[in-house]
């Protein structure tokens, strides 16, 4: 539980700090959402935390998307939402009362980190080369991506 939570705290603050870079020339829309989000979980502390989390992952996306079509870096909005989507998964995980949530949570670290690098990569590896492809391709290497994927989780899983 200790790691969970130490990993959470990492990828929220991580995520906080991106955004916060991304923006460094448009310093006024950080300054108003921080106090919206304050004032909300202000507001909503008493409620269940696994909407609220959901909530917040989705303000996140939206300051990412206003970000990018601003002109701020999309270097830092990418890398921002991926720790955001990481701290995420990690709070879901922590406030859920299932079988799954009692699994190992190292194992649920390294899973989620080979997850967020590898999007993480591909969105950056798209950043830099610019490829036109037709919607079947895309979506055959889509599918490919997941296959390799899955494969190596379960790999790692048997190494366990």
């Amino acid at each position: 539980m200790k790691i969970q939570k130490s990993t959470l705290i990492f990828c929220l603050s991580a995520a906080f700090v991106c955004l916060v870079a991304g923006y460094a020339n448009h310093f006024w829309i950080i300054l108003l959402a921080a106090a919206g989000a304050a004032s909300f979980a202000f507001l909503t502390r008493k409620q269940s935390g696994l909407w609220l989390s959901s909530v917040i992952l989705a303000t996140y996306v939206l300051l990412t998307v206003v970000g990018i079509t601003s002109g701020c870096s999309p270097y830092w909005m990418i890398i921002g939402i991926t720790f955001a989507l990481a701290g995420w998964d990690l709070y879901q995980k922590l406030s859920s009362s299932t079988e799954y949530s009692k699994a190992d949570p190292k194992s649920h670290i390294l899973i989620l980190a080979v997850a967020a690098g590898s999007g993480l990569m591909l969105a950056l590896i798209d950043l830099q080369i610019r490829l036109q492809l037709p919607f079947g391709v895309l979506i055959v290497l889509i599918l490919l991506i997941y296959l390799g994927l899955e494969s190596s989780l379960a790999n790692m899983k048997k190494l366990q």
